[in-house]
């Protein structure tokens, strides 16, 4: 058990992990360590919440999960990962029903196959994106996320708030809007996507320069199309040493709320 078998693990969960969830027993999936008889051992594997474990035997065959998975990595190598169902009780949300389609949508509402993360700048297409996880809104370029989740009723076209822009090497992806009345701009400050990293605008640099979102609002209720006018000033440089980026401050609705399902 190694950080090499970790990756390989995480890689698994990022493709299955979805597929995984499917299962409506299913409240939630990581990566842990497996556990043998309630102990932790040494062995990574994809961990599955229900909120009741039952015997195998009296479990409908249409539910049944499966005790491991068989994936071909990115390299080229074929795995066989363990999968660990384990009984926890789902979590009890407090305030807003975050299952409900609202419009504008704020950060940690259901959306494409879990949670949006919120809204962020992304600077490579100057405008602002839907953020989550690869494995909540998948890394095909142009699918179609809904709000709320398809597991919580959302349907394509009727529900779609964005299209997948693009994902990164990290568990992250990005959505296009359709329309500017589905974004939260109130989420939005100062804060900016540079290929697959989310940084702080007043410290992040493309090799010498930066740009900053709207924060005023005036400008930040007009259409997409005109936020692309926002002014751009320089910084110090990251590419050569002077700045260092800094770690992206959370842009939920509520500081709580996760990024992940």
């Amino acid at each position: 058990m190694n950080e090499e078998d970790l990756e390989i693990v995480r890689e698994v969960k990022r493709a299955l992990g979805g597929r995984l969830l499917a299962n409506p027993d299913v409240h939630a999936a990581g990566v842990g360590r497996r556990r043998r008889s309630g102990e932790k051992i040494d062995e990574y594997a994809i961990v599955l919440h229900l909120a009741r474990k039952l015997p195998r035997d009296r479990v409908p065959r249409s539910r049944l999960l499966p005790t491991h998975v068989r994936y071909t990595t990115r390299d080229g190598r074929d795995v066989r990962v363990r999968v660990d169902v384990q009984e926890h009780a789902p979590p009890i949300p407090e305030g807003p029903d975050l299952s409900a389609r609202v419009r504008p949508v704020a950060g940690g509402y259901s959306a494409g196959t879990g949670t949006l993360g919120g809204w962020v700048w992304d600077t490579l297409t100057d405008q602002i994106v839907a953020l989550s996880n690869e494995h909540v809104f998948g890394s095909a370029s142009g699918a179609p996320v809904t709000q709320p989740s398809l597991r919580d009723g959302g349907t394509p076209p009727e529900d779609q708030i964005a299209r997948v822009l693009r994902a990164g090497t990290l568990d992250a992806a990005i959505a296009a809007p359709v329309a500017p009345a589905v974004v939260s701009v109130g989420l939005v400050r100062k804060v900016v996507v540079t290929h697959t990293t989310v940084v702080t605008a007043a410290r992040t640099t493309t090799c010498g320069s930066t740009e900053e979102p709207p924060t005023s609002p005036r400008r930040a209720t007009r259409a997409p199309s005109t936020w692309r006018q926002a002014t751009r000033r320089p910084v110090s440089s990251a590419c050569t040493g002077a700045a260092r980026p800094t770690t992206a401050r959370a842009i939920t609705s509520r500081p709580s709320s996760p990024i992940c399902a």
